[in-house]
């Protein structure tokens, strides 16, 4: 096998989860009028923002079961 003796430059940072992180934390909900609750995220959690759907933003977090997505208030997602 043929290697470079300095592999320092071969290893890749490793990203941050998402796009995004909650400026504080948020109930989650599954529809725009902020009526069905489905889950919540925490401050500062790291999240994919996906968009605005009816003024408030639309994210995808994770969770111990897998990915969900959902609604959260306006103004509540800083995204990078």
């Amino acid at each position: 096998w043929l290697h470079p003796n300095n592999q320092s430059n071969l290893k890749q940072a490793a990203k941050p989860y998402g796009n995004a992180r909650m400026k504080s934390a948020q109930t989650v909900y599954a529809d725009s009028d902020l009526e069905m609750k489905v889950g919540s995220v925490s401050k500062n959690e790291r999240v994919y923002y996906e968009g605005e759907g009816e003024s408030h933003p639309i994210i995808v977090y994770c969770t111990s079961k897998g990915y969900k997505c959902g609604f959260v208030a306006s103004n509540s997602v800083d995204v990078d």
